[in-house]
């Protein structure tokens, strides 16, 4: 008779066969694509950009200053169906965000007052999640685009350094005052003033310059004898500025600045007064050098003295006195005590130690030793 088959075997078996379809399973949940993600895919990889382009289609560098006031705000990347909305919000000077009206992935606004802008859009996707789409900014407080009043010059003026006006080719001690008067500011703006001699040409070097904002803007300028002419221009981003303005066109010079010859040879007499001042200082400074140096000398011959030890770098100034022999020694000498106690009574605690164990050793071994009989 042939032996029949062991039932363990069998049951081994369908263990491995059952445990091998779980691990099937498991590897075709966890690694195998489902359709969902093939569906979101192509969303999650496509990009999304914002930008901002003139009326004409020409680019809007972002941060830029310009008069025009019409914009168009798009956003690139989206569904050619037109499938996902798209909102797009507009803030002016810092004001909370709000909707303004567009036509499928853009939005032309026009007639808009001068300021500092930002935009942002908010696309609603097909898989329900919506995406926030910014301009690429820098600062998160920077504008995208600033929409800037139209840049006018105002006459020019020079006056006097003690504000009296200076005519054409006119005298003025020491310097001149040289500018305009602005009836508005203008925010970012600048006011530029060139000034070379009158025989020199204008060549966009050494310029002034002021921010342009509302009433006296003038730069102040002293120099050596002689005529000076100048020119000035508003300036609002590398793009957008005035023309050069010349404040007169004559060949000999638009103001002359000159310094009283009585002034040049004979000095105020605070000022003299103001030398002897500073040079007293010094004569005290050497000789407190001296004495530094005789106390240094003393010092180190019979010891600290008595005094505050001076260093000669003037009065008011002293250095902390030495510390004495009794004072630097005094803490180290208790150091050293404490030490010296600890380590004895270390060494007692551990000859005691090796005591006890000695004569419990010894009565250990009188216990195993047989009596005699």
């Amino acid at each position: 008779m042939s032996p029949e088959p062991s039932v363990l075997s069998r049951k081994w078996f369908v263990l491995a066969a059952v445990a091998s379809l779980l691990l099937a399973a498991l590897a075709a949940l966890f690694f195998l694509p489902s359709r969902r993600n093939a569906a979101v895919q192509p969303l999650a990889t496509r990009v999304l950009n914002a930008r901002q382009t003139s009326p004409d289609g020409e680019p809007i560098p972002w941060g830029k200053a310009m008069p025009e006031n019409s914009v168009r705000l798009e956003v690139t990347g989206l569904d050619p169906r037109g499938s996902e909305p798209v909102e797009f919000t507009l803030s002016k000077d810092g004001a909370p965000f709000t909707e303004i009206e567009h036509h499928g992935n853009f939005a032309d606004v026009a007639q808009l007052q001068p300021g500092k802008y930002r935009w942002s859009a908010l696309i609603h996707q097909t898989n329900g999640d919506p995406m926030l789409v910014e301009p690429p900014r820098g600062d998160p407080f920077a504008p995208d685009f600033v929409i800037s009043p139209e840049l006018t010059l105002p006459p020019l003026r020079q006056h006097t350094l003690d504000g009296g006006e200076i005519g054409p080719n006119r005298q003025t001690k020491y310097g001149a005052l040289l500018g305009t008067v602005m009836p508005y500011g203008v925010p970012g703006a600048l006011l530029e003033v060139e000034t070379k001699p009158a025989a020199g040409a204008f060549d966009g070097t050494g310029l002034q310059r002021i921010p342009a904002h509302s009433g006296d803007v003038s730069a102040s300028f002293v120099g050596p004898d002689g005529a000076y002419h100048w020119r000035a221009r508003l300036v609002l981003g590398s793009d957008h500025q005035t023309e050069w303005r010349n404040f007169a066109e004559g060949s000999a010079g638009d103001f002359i600045i000159f310094n009283p010859p009585e002034e040049k040879q004979n000095p105020p007499k605070d000022t003299a007064d103001n030398q002897d001042h500073d040079r007293q200082p010094q004569n005290d400074r050497h000789q407190g050098d001296k004495n530094s140096d005789k106390t240094r000398t003393v010092y180190s011959r019979t010891g600290p003295p008595s005094a505050p030890y001076s260093s000669g770098m003037g009065s008011g100034h002293h250095e902390p006195r030495p510390p004495t022999l009794k004072q630097k020694n005094l803490p180290s000498i208790w150091h050293l005590a404490l030490y010296r106690i600890a380590r004895l009574f270390g060494i007692f605690i551990a000859v005691l130690a090796v005591m006890a164990a000695a004569l419990k050793l010894i009565q250990l071994s009188r216990r195993r030793t047989p009596q005699p009989r």
